[in-house]
């Protein structure tokens, strides 16, 4: 007995080959391991949990703007332990990142897949500047990466061996899993899902209770938190997803998008297996039909919620499957070989020159770069971070002080304030009813002047805009919309004590807000001039 699990718990085991493989790969994902804003929503809903406040964004609010639940609990711990959330994000990260490139090693073994095929297969995904990028970030995304590749596995395994129950009990655990770290995993897997619901019903006998009843077990756990849910915040799905999905999202930003993958990833697998199957008039296998079915599912998506503004973020998760279609096509037509080579020079030699370019040359699509994204937070340019920072120690992180902000995930974080999302991703009311601004996904609506009067902003900083002049400058008059986001009629809105408050920053900087509601403690800091402000008339003035 003892040698038959040794046996088997062996053929688990990675290779010498493999760790070394994961060692490398690992390595070149901490060269490039960046961390985004929107991370640092996470953060602060799991500070506020480990300070007893609940999960809320602001305390007594209860609005679920972060995407991922199990994310934000893992977050939660570095809190409760008192160690640095960054440092720990990525630690994790790199843990899922390696746990995701082991079981797709899983998979290539269990496909049949030649030791030159597996090596291909380790130098496109493995290599991928995007994959390698997301390993950290500080996001969920390689978590949910990590619990779909899982899913496939499983699936793979229920081919040979249908009538093996605790592949359908811990399939059921691994989806409950993914849909607890982001509940639209449920289009990736889907696919999934029905393959092996077939099996089930086919060698399993539904007459089978005892495996039905475990396979439940997870469910009846995922029951309770999702009325918790619903009870907590008063939705079904989270407030994201109104930002996104139901406003004006537009299906051309979606489209592009899905563009960008396709042209310079390894998504034009997908079309290569399309052409290849049509062409020969035969059905692709069931391991095929699964990864193409999932791959348009999530492309679909995609489009219907107007893609994404973080580079190429929304795909990691089907990379992959995209690895896998590409390797499984390669099988029968190893001229595929020869694209690699063209697929290995644009996307991750290119990729990484784009990402050391300081012009975001994806700007005109609504997405940012990978490199675009890392510079908001520490750059000299944006000093997100040391800003959210800045406002916190001077105002001594006074939560009745009430500042509006565009990306509110770093400055909301460090400034520990209460922030007023202006794009609704953590304000229920903007998200539902704020004005529609643009196209851009995720930034649709904007809060309007009245509802921020209404709620008593102290501060609006709107998007935070970062100048190196000693006062305030005709720029600031040219941009004032884009920065504070107020659209243009109402500015005859703002009351007539409305002043501009200069914030100083590192590397001789500064950024602007709009001081809206008068509050004792931003009086006392332009009174001892660590602020200073002038009068909003002023500004115009001077054009």
């Amino acid at each position: 007995m003892e040698n038959v699990f040794s046996t088997k718990f062996r053929r688990y085991l990675p290779s010498p080959a493999i760790i070394v493989a994961l060692s490398v790969l690992i390595i070149l994902a901490g060269q490039v391991r960046f961390i985004q804003d929107d991370a640092f929503i996470s953060f602060r809903y799991a500070h506020n949990l480990a300070q007893g406040n609940g999960l809320v964004w602001n305390i007594g609010e209860h609005v679920e703007g972060y995407t991922s639940f199990l994310w934000v609990i893992i977050m939660s711990i570095p809190h409760f332990l008192g160690i640095n959330v960054e440092l720990f994000s990525y630690l994790v990260g790199l843990s899922f990142f390696a746990g995701a490139l082991y079981i797709f090693d899983r998979i290539m073994n269990e496909r049949g897949f030649s030791i030159w095929q597996k090596c291909l297969g380790f130098l496109v995904l493995g290599t991928n500047y995007v994959f390698l990028s997301y390993a950290t970030s500080g996001m969920e995304t390689m978590l949910v990466t990590l619990w779909i590749t899982l899913l496939l596995l499983i699936v793979v395994l229920t081919e040979h061996t249908p009538q093996e129950s605790q592949y359908y009990i811990v399939f059921s655990l691994v989806l409950c899993l993914a849909l607890l770290t982001r509940l639209d995993a449920a289009i990736v897997a889907f696919p999934m899902i029905i393959m092996m619901a077939i099996r089930f019903h086919r060698y399993q006998k539904l007459a089978d209770t005892p495996t039905f009843l475990k396979m439940m077990i997870p469910w009846m756990f995922f029951g309770i938190w999702f009325v918790w849910k619903v009870q907590y915040y008063g939705h079904l799905l989270p407030n994201t997803f109104a930002v996104k999905a139901a406003t004006i999202t537009s299906y051309r930003q979606g489209f592009i998008y899905v563009l960008l993958f396709v042209v310079g990833n390894i998504a034009f697998a997908l079309i290569y297996r399309l052409i290849h199957t049509l062409s020969s008039r035969k059905m692709p296998n069931r391991f095929a039909l699964v990864l193409g079915s999932s791959i348009i599912l999530q492309m679909v998506y995609l489009i219907y919620v107007g893609g994404d503004f973080m580079d190429l973020r929304m795909f990691v998760v089907i990379m992959p499957l995209c690895t896998l279609l590409f390797l499984d096509t390669a099988k029968t037509k190893p001229l595929v070989f020869l694209i690699t080579v063209w697929l290995l020079v644009a996307n991750q030699i290119a990729g990484r020159l784009l990402a050391d370019s300081r012009t975001d040359l994806l700007s005109y699509t609504g997405v940012d770069t990978i490199f675009a994204l890392e510079q908001y937070i520490h750059g000299a340019d944006h000093q997100w971070e040391y800003l959210g920072t800045t406002i916190g120690e001077t105002l001594d992180h006074d939560p009745s002080v009430s500042l509006a902000v565009g990306p509110i995930g770093a400055i909301g974080y460090f400034s520990e304030t209460t922030v007023i999302d202006m794009h609704g991703l953590t304000d229920d009311w903007v998200a539902h009813q704020g004005i529609i601004w643009s196209t851009r996904p995720g930034h649709q609506r904007v809060a309007p002047l009245s509802y921020l009067q209404d709620r008593k902003v102290n501060l609006i900083i709107g998007f935070p805009h970062v100048l190196d002049h000693a006062s305030i400058p005709k720029e600031l008059a040219r941009v004032y919309e884009f920065i504070w986001f107020i659209p243009v009629e109402q500015l005859a809105q703002l009351p007539p004590q409305t002043t501009i408050v200069r914030i100083p920053l590192q590397y001789e900087k500064y950024a602007y807000a709009l001081y809206l509601t008068p509050h004792p403690s931003i009086d006392q800091a332009i009174k001892t001039g660590l602020w200073t402000s002038e009068p909003l008339a002023k500004l115009f003035s001077k054009n």
